[in-house]
């Protein structure tokens, strides 16, 4: 087991673009923006954009809503979602309606990000130390939403798992979902020893913390859950890294 934090994300420019807004787009969660809503004020308070907003695809305040408010030219969005998938393709939809009244730079999804797969492994072992229990000897399940409607939204989920299992820290990294195969209860029902359950979700709301809870509880001490990636401190510097690379292109 290592105890060696990852390299950082190199720090994204500092200099003031009054020209250019940034809105963190995200799903919502009941009624509202979330944790999206945190990261946004933590970034405004660096000063680095016109403005930053967080914006929502369910709930308030709404992404066409939000970006009609801006007074700067440009507009950078970066998706706080965790997949590339459904709610990603409504995204990139609702944008390209949008895209006559500015320029919309639609950025990287922070879920594909590489660091998410350190946040994760780090996350795990310093639950494993806290626990007494042994990394090699632990799976790692990472625990995401899924949906039959768009079967390929898992494919964030598996390579993020994938980078995890690449470091031969723990017995075993599977994927698991709430609405698609393979489902959270099966994957953990065939694993004999211990579990950290890692949930691929932005924000503790209705799937990212209920229905996991839920599916778990008959599990027993021998599964711990590790909760929701999207209030984890170091999202805001991926968001800041995301907006900084972002490439000049237009969605549609």
């Amino acid at each position: 087991m290592s105890g060696t934090r990852s390299p950082s994300p190199r720090a994204p420019a500092t200099d003031p673009r009054a020209d250019l807004a940034l809105v963190i787009a995200t799903h919502g969660i009941d009624g509202g923006a979330g944790i999206a809503a945190e990261h946004a004020r933590r970034i405004a308070a660096r000063g680095i954009f016109a403005s930053v907003r967080e914006a929502c695809l369910r709930g308030t305040p709404s992404l066409e809503e939000v970006i009609a408010g801006l007074d700067a030219p440009a507009v950078r969005v970066v998706p706080l979602l965790m997949a590339e998938g459904y709610i990603l393709a409504w995204l990139r939809a609702r944008l390209a309606g949008l895209r006559r009244t500015r320029r919309l730079e639609l950025c990287r999804t922070i879920g594909a990000s590489p660091e998410i797969a350190a946040i994760i492994r780090e996350s795990a072992e310093a639950r494993c130390r806290e626990a007494g229990w042994t990394c090699a000897r632990t799976s790692l399940v990472l625990a995401g939403h899924g949906t039959a409607r768009y079967l390929t939204s898992g494919d964030t989920a598996f390579a993020q798992a994938s980078r995890i299992r690449e470091k031969g820290v723990f017995a075993e990294v599977f994927c698991a979902f709430l609405e698609q195969e393979p489902f959270l209860a099966e994957v953990v029902a065939r694993i004999a020893g211990p579990v950290m359950v890692a949930g691929f979700f932005v924000d503790a709301g209705p799937h990212g913390r209920d229905d996991v809870e839920t599916v778990l509880a008959p599990f027993g001490e021998r599964v711990v859950y590790l909760g929701p990636l999207g209030s984890h401190p170091r999202i805001t510097e991926l968001i800041l890294q995301a907006a900084s690379d972002c490439a000049p292109v237009v969605p549609g």
